[in-house]
């Protein structure tokens, strides 16, 4: 995945509710995942403020 992609995506959503914003990311991630098994551990943290 290009950085600058994740980047853009986030500064997008960043606006939303935090509940928006967890399935907005995950939507992302499935549709850059396609149908390949996932091989790695992802961690992203998200913090209200």
């Amino acid at each position: 995945m290009k950085i600058k992609v994740f980047q853009e995506t986030l500064d997008q959503i960043s606006q939303l509710d935090m509940n928006l914003q967890e399935e907005a990311i995950a939507e992302f991630f499935d549709s850059w995942k396609m149908d390949m098994n996932q091989m790695d551990d992802v961690l992203l943290i998200g913090i209200e403020i």
